[in-house]
């Protein structure tokens, strides 16, 4: 089965050649990333993209409410798999690298050495949009291509079984149905049930194409994109919404997730889709995990708000209805709403009781 995935230079197979020429030429059995470049230079300075300026609101909440505070015991065990990272990317602090605690290549590759370059964006987004996140890589591709299926179980399982994490990072998506046996299946499952919350990204296919698998997995996050202001219509790339389940649509155009030091520096490029959305659903949910456990350190919740349910339960609690999608939105939430109603929603929908 293929795997599409968002972002880059749009890279051309040459099966994909002939099916322009010739409709009826079969897709290929092993599919490539979709990866699209906004801009291939960095603003003028002073020209700032609004995503920028929103994000820059975002980070000012993190500090609002200490999120960086919390103890070993409460960060979250977020892991990517993806195409591996550029560990020593310029645009990585040292600080960032401590924060990667883990890192394995499952395809007997050099984890370190990302070629292609999407993972260690991935990676940037959460590092720069969380302060209480650890990041655990696995390599699963060295290309533009995620076509082993049981390289990405294998990896799944280790992340559950060996990283012990609390979060899974899908930025890529399988077309079709999945084989029989679905192995893949199985492992999220096994995820699900050990309280791992799976984020994958929904399609760059556009409208006329269903969500990709695993997005389409029951009791998977899947995450469409919008602009800054939450319209997800200037994202043509989404798949069409889903009648019967939550479309979750966050910021995923425009993604930048540093900020040059020099006007010249363009070392980290704009980017849009769903696969650079899931990443920034990620952290929206460690934040209001964060939040919660900082506003709320009492509380004895039936529904663990770090778990696949309690997760859900936040973001339907934040969401508004934009056309046809539900936007998440932090800073709109906590805007709009007071310390004490957000409290009270929270512990309404999550099933708190008193310690």
């Amino acid at each position: 089965m293929g795997i599409r995935q968002d972002h880059y230079n749009h890279v051309r197979t040459r099966a994909t050649v002939e099916r322009d020429k010739n409709p009826r030429t079969p897709a290929r059995k092993t599919g490539s990333f979709w990866v699209k470049k906004t801009t291939k230079t960095l603003p003028r300075p002073g020209k700032e993209k609004y995503t920028d300026k929103w994000f820059r609101g975002f980070l000012k909440l993190l500090i609002k409410y200490d999120i960086g505070r919390l103890p070993p015991e409460q960060r979250l065990k977020v892991a990517i798999l993806d195409s591996g990272i550029n560990y020593q990317h310029l645009d990585f602090t040292n600080e960032d690298r401590r924060r990667i605690k883990g890192r394995k290549s499952f395809i007997g590759g050099d984890v370190d050495v990302d070629k292609f370059g999407h993972g260690t964006h991935i990676a940037a987004i959460i590092l720069r949009l969380t302060k209480n996140v650890d990041l655990y890589i696995g390599q699963i591709t060295d290309s533009d291509r995620v076509s082993q299926r049981e390289v990405v179980v294998e990896a799944m399982k280790h992340a559950r079984t060996e990283w012990g994490v609390d979060i899974m990072n899908l930025s890529f998506g399988f077309e079709g149905d999945p084989p029989e046996p679905d192995e893949m299946g199985q492992e999220i499952k096994d995820c699900l049930h050990n309280g791992i919350t799976m984020f994958a990204s929904a399609s760059n296919d556009g409208g006329e194409s269903p969500r990709t698998y695993p997005a389409k997995y029951p009791g998977v996050v899947c995450v469409h994109a919008t602009d800054w202001k939450g319209d997800a219509s200037s994202c043509s790339f989404n798949p069409a919404p889903d009648r019967f389940s939550e479309n979750f649509s966050v910021v995923g155009k425009d993604i930048r997730p540093t900020w040059p030091k020099k006007p010249r520096d363009t070392t980290m490029k704009y980017r849009k889709g769903t696969s650079f959305a899931t990443p920034v659903a990620v952290a929206f949910a460690a934040f209001m995990i964060g939040y919660i456990q900082i506003q709320c350190p009492d509380r004895r919740w039936i529904t663990r708000p770090r778990s696949p349910e309690g997760i859900t339960t936040i973001f339907r609690v934040m969401m508004e209805r934009k056309g046809d999608y539900d936007w998440i939105s932090p800073t709109r939430y906590l805007a709009l709403n007071k310390k004490v109603t957000i409290e009270g929603q929270l512990v309404d929908r999550l099933m708190s009781r008193e310690p």
